[in-house]
């Protein structure tokens, strides 16, 4: 209980700060840029463990088991580059 609440209270004095940075300096790219980061890492480092166990415990369907995953991995892929490469035409229409 008390490691949630010190987690609760970084979260709180994190967006504080970001939004202090954000608002008053010229630094919204970066800050993007680390969040993204940090995204990629936490989902990179809980999805390839599970990708791995999910292989190793089906093993009559691995082929298709990878397959699976390999196509949803590409998809998600594929929308944030499109998104990316969109982000003027889509930042226009919501304006």
């Amino acid at each position: 209980m008390c490691l949630l609440s010190i987690c609760y209270i970084c979260s709180y004095i994190g967006v504080i700060i970001g939004a202090l940075l954000g608002a008053s300096l010229n630094l919204t790219a970066w800050i993007f840029a680390v969040i993204a980061g940090m995204f990629l890492y936490i989902a990179l480092a809980e999805m390839v463990p599970e990708m791995f166990a999910g292989i190793s415990s089906k093993t009559d369907n691995r082929r298709y088991f990878i397959m699976l995953q390999n196509m949803g991995l590409l998809i998600g892929f594929t929308i944030m580059m499109t998104l990316a490469g969109f982000e003027e035409k889509i930042r226009a229409a919501l304006q």
